[in-house]
């Protein structure tokens, strides 16, 4: 009988070993997410010899970066190893050394820019164009599944004239977004499998996209209204390292639509588009992200 508590209690242990390594596993962020190419700390080893976590070279001193996940502020942390037994330390603490542990030292760098040549606004249903010459814009990760964003678009007007289109509070020509919440979804697109994207909406519920309403005005034309919704727009690459991914929005030109105007986020699929004053919004326009330590999306 003794034998058999042994025994039992044996299997308990057993049992709630296993669910911890189950949650640890399963702590990782639910596809697509992004992770990241990190520096390790000064006399830090690391996995990879280049920024790209690439190359392994045969000296181990020069493997200096590290695959980890984008987690909490910038700066010097102890991150998990997005790598099975790559790491150097066995707890989140980096307190306890061990080749083949779960966890490196690292220093992390979440911020980013983005620019983009010509672009357009479209309202079908006014059957009105509104092409802006460029954008400039900055943001940064948050973690795995999120960033935020603010875009500022310039040399702004309404297409085939010099009506110029502003946002209140902006320069002559300039159209400026709220600070807008970053989604990692899968864009649900019928008949192809499904690209990887972010969905964008304002970072404060219940407020407009653009800061204030957005207005084009010169002689007799006058249009003022509200950006509101959100908006989606594919990723590439994925499943590679890269320090400028693209970002990029385009049309549905059959339905004169977002393309996509569906997501998919938590396996819940969401309707998503720009609306002025109430009617459907299109952008169209492609962004170069450039990144300080190299990203990738995991899909």
């Amino acid at each position: 009988m003794k034998h058999l508590k042994i025994a039992g209690l044996c299997l308990v242990a057993l049992i709630a070993l296993s669910a911890v390594v189950t949650a640890t596993v399963s702590a990782r962020p639910t596809k697509p997410y992004w992770d990241q190419c990190a520096r390790s700390q000064a006399a830090e080893k690391g996995r990879w010899e280049d920024n790209l976590c690439s190359k392994v070279n045969a000296n181990e001193k020069l493997n200096i970066w590290n695959k980890v996940e984008i987690e909490g502020v910038e700066g010097k942390r102890c991150s998990e190893t997005q790598e099975l037994k790559t790491g150097f330390w066995e707890d989140a603490g980096c307190t306890k050394a061990l080749v083949g542990g779960e966890f490196v030292k690292v220093e992390q760098f979440h911020k980013f820019t983005s620019t983009s040549g010509p672009g357009q606004l479209r309202i079908p249903g006014l059957k009105q164009t509104y092409e802006c010459q460029s954008d400039t814009d900055e943001g940064q990760f948050t973690n795995a599944k999120h960033i935020w964003v603010q875009f500022r678009f310039h040399e702004c007007k309404l297409k085939g004239t010099v009506v110029p289109c502003s946002t209140p509070g902006a320069a002559k020509e300039e159209v400026v977004t709220n600070r807008l919440v970053g989604w990692q979804i899968y864009l649900t697109i019928k008949g192809t499998k499904p690209p990887v994207g972010v969905f964008f909406e304002p970072e404060k519920p219940a407020t407009e996209f653009t800061k204030g309403e957005f207005e084009c005005n010169g002689g007799a034309i006058k249009i003022k209204g509200p950006i509101t919704g959100c908006l989606a727009g594919e990723v590439k690459p994925v499943n590679e390292m890269t320090k400028t991914p693209e970002l990029r929005f385009t049309e549905e030109k059959t339905k004169e639509r977002q393309n996509p105007n569906e997501i998919e986020y938590e396996g819940k699929v969401k309707t998503c588009e720009l609306l002025f004053a109430a009617k459907p919004m299109v952008l169209i326009g492609s962004d170069e992200i450039k990144t300080e330590d190299a990203v990738q999306i995991i899909a």
